[in-house]
């Protein structure tokens, strides 16, 4: 096992360094990949830390110095500082801590509704995250521990068509679950965005503005995550989205984040943050690589 130095000064900095990443490529009817990345994960190859705002690999060449693996940092205290700061935004635990939100997947829908109407947040993004695929995949109970990524798989296949009603209310109450501070509900929309491209009939000839209106969503949703989260790495999400659609997307994430802002003032919702101490929680160091 060779061993690489990884320094990194920001907590969101050893996400690649942690999960055994998968990549989900979907392409559209127009044969253009959407290169979606699974943001808590990465393929095996690109396992690895970037410096930040260098955009390169930080490592430190001929060096042999102890080091930890990847399954031992998880397992320690780091790992569950790292976990716990995840949930606190309503991302899944990227290590074994467990995740108290996880007991939702196992209400009835109208448990969660009731409950989502108390104002429960975790409610809402449980009921949100269960009408968005029942619409994707037109199965109408998904298995409790189902996620998005889990659609257009062979266990939960996308669907030949669309409860467009069903997927714009879960969408709705999804934004609501990411108002109340559960932000990662905003991939999740993204993500159900890239996935609708799929079922476009006719394809880019036919429906080339409906395709792009679907591209722009997805990809401002998506990034709208990095400007909301204090301290998330600016590659956390990432799709692909033509150059001539990048104007009208950024005029569209500004418009996401303005609204996710106002509404939680109006709300005084207040949300969590990463401290001085947590922010340079993995200051030189040292993870053990294959």
């Amino acid at each position: 096992m060779s061993r690489t130095l990884l320094t990194i000064g920001l907590l969101l900095l050893a996400l690649a360094v942690l999960i055994a990443f998968f990549t989900q490529t979907r392409s559209s009817h127009s044969g253009e990949d959407l290169n979606l990345q699974n943001p808590l994960a990465a393929p095996d190859g690109e396992r690895g830390v970037v410096a930040a705002g260098s955009g390169s690999e930080a490592s430190t060449a001929g060096e042999v110095t102890p080091c930890v693996s990847i399954e031992e940092f998880v397992a320690g205290p780091e790992g569950y500082r790292l976990d716990s700061w995840f949930m606190s935004w309503g991302a899944p635990p990227v290590g074994d801590t467990p995740d108290s939100a996880s007991a939702y997947s196992w209400y009835d829908d109208e448990t969660l509704l009731e409950m989502g109407r108390a104002g429960d947040p975790i409610a809402k993004h449980e009921r949100g995250r269960r009408l968005v695929i029942s619409a994707l995949t037109g199965v109408i109970n998904p298995p409790a521990d189902s996620t998005i990524w889990d659609v257009d798989s062979p266990e939960l296949p996308l669907g030949q068509s669309i409860d467009s009603s069903k997927l714009n209310t879960g969408r709705e109450v999804l934004f609501e679950a990411a108002v109340l501070g559960r932000t990662y509900a905003l991939i999740e929309i993204a993500i159900s965005y890239a996935l609708e491209q799929q079922v476009v009939p006719g394809g880019e000839d036919s429906n080339f503005e409906a395709l792009a209106e679907l591209k722009i969503k997805s990809f401002s949703f998506g990034e709208s995550v990095e400007l909301l989260v204090p301290g998330l790495h600016t590659s956390f999400f990432q799709s692909s989205l033509p150059r001539e659609l990048k104007p009208v997307a950024d005029q569209e994430l500004e418009e996401i984040v303005g609204r996710v802002i106002s509404e939680r003032s109006e709300r005084g919702v207040i949300l969590p943050y990463m401290d001085e101490e947590t922010a340079t929680l993995f200051d030189s160091l040292e993870i053990c690589r294959d």
